[in-house]
C-alpha cells in the first residue's frame, strides 16, 4: 500500500478513521485562517492520541518561528510540513524544530511546475504536491485536482 496522509484533521473521530484506513501521516492544521486550525490544546490532545499510531504532520504557512515552537511545543510532531512561500533558506531555519524531517508543499498547476522543488531538493526531506491554490482561496485543502499528464 502507498504511504497516505490525511490532512486537516479536527477531531478523535477523523483521526480514528484515518488510522484504521491505513494513513501512515495525519496533517494537525496550525494555520489561523484555516477552517481546519487547531488551537494548541486541540492539537496537543489530538497529537497525544496519535502518538505511536501515526506519524504526525504540523502542517504550517509562512509560519514565524515563535508560532512553529509553540506549536511543536503543543504538538511534538514527527515532521513539519512548509504549506505557504517559504524559501529554501526559510526551510533551513524550520529544520531545528523538526524531531524527523521537513515537507515542503508545493502547487502545481502545470507540468512545469515541478521544477519548483529543484531549489528545495537538499534542504527537505520530502514534496507534497497540492494543486496550485486560487490567488483568493486558501494556501491548501480546497479539493482541487491537478492533471498529472
Amino acid at each position: 500500500m502507498p504511504d497516505a496522509k490525511i490532512c486537516g484533521i479536527t477531531s478523535v473521530e477523523a483521526l480514528d478513521a484515518a488510522i484504521e484506513g491505513g494513513a501512515r501521516f495525519v496533517g494537525l492544521v496550525t494555520y489561523p485562517k484555516s477552517p481546519r486550525y487547531l488551537p494548541p490544546p486541540k492539537l496537543a490532545a489530538l497529537a497525544q492520541r496519535a502518538r505511536g499510531r501515526v506519524e504526525t504532520v504540523l502542517v504550517t504557512v509562512s509560519a514565524d518561528d515563535a508560532h512553529i515552537a509553540a506549536a511543536v511545543a503543543a504538538a511534538q510532531p514527527d515532521w513539519i510540513q512548509l504549506h505557504g512561500g517559504e524559501s529554501p533558506q526559510r526551510a533551513t531555519e524550520v529544520r531545528p524544530f523538526a524531531r524527523r524531517g521537513l515537507i515542503k508543499a508545493i502547487g502545481i498547476a502545470r507540468a512545469e511546475d515541478l521544477q519548483a522543488t529543484r531549489p528545495y531538493d537538499e534542504v527537505v526531506d520530502m514534496f507534497l504536491f497540492d494543486a496550485q491554490a486560487p490567488k483568493a482561496g486558501l494556501p491548501g485543502g480546497n479539493a482541487l485536482a491537478f492533471d498529472w499528464g
